[in-house]
């Protein structure tokens, strides 16, 4: 079967509050069904708040330090997506704050899309490495519902699955 590949947003086209563009390579036909796929943006005022010891209304920002030793500071309003969440940290930014507040795992996990409960590793480095390597997990998920729409159309995989279901029946039957 023939591959094909396409570079998605997240943030675009999947809702998650951060700018995250990715190559994804699947079968054409499941390739298609996600690029059909448009989910509302969602901004990163829209998952986390400000954190508590720093005054909500001057917590306008979020930035980043460059990578790959670029030590240049980019700012993003919480009003648009995060910046790519990586295993470097993000922090918050503030014209009224004398230093910068840095995100923590959880609300990174916030960033990603991870459910609340989600179990983070104990440790901070692991935790930032694991979540900035993750795909987001509603991401993972109309991944897996486009190529299970691609299996259920398929006739070739629907006969097997009979001929599979057929001789379980005739090997209980043996058994008896």
């Amino acid at each position: 079967d023939a591959l094909d590949f396409e570079i998605f947003d997240f943030g675009r086209q999947f809702g998650v509050p951060q700018s995250r563009r990715r190559v994804l390579v699947s079968r054409p036909d499941a390739i298609r069904r996600l690029r059909d796929t448009h989910v509302p943006s969602v901004t990163v005022q829209d998952v986390l708040s400000p954190p508590y010891h720093a005054p909500q209304q001057h917590c306008t920002q979020l930035f980043s330090v460059g990578g790959h030793g670029n030590k240049n500071l980019s700012l993003r309003p919480v009003c648009d997506a995060s910046f790519t969440v990586t295993r470097n940290a993000l922090y918050w930014a503030s014209p009224t704050c004398p230093r910068f507040l840095k995100l923590s795992p959880r609300e990174i996990a916030t960033l990603q899309c991870f459910p609340s409960d989600h179990e983070l590793p104990d440790r901070k480095g692991t935790a930032y490495r694991l979540l900035g390597n993750a795909i987001p997990p509603s991401v993972a998920e109309h991944c897996v519902a486009a190529a299970r729409d691609c299996v259920d159309g398929n006739e070739e995989i629907a006969s097997l699955r009979a001929r599979v279901a057929y001789l379980e029946a005739r090997l209980r039957a043996l058994e008896r």
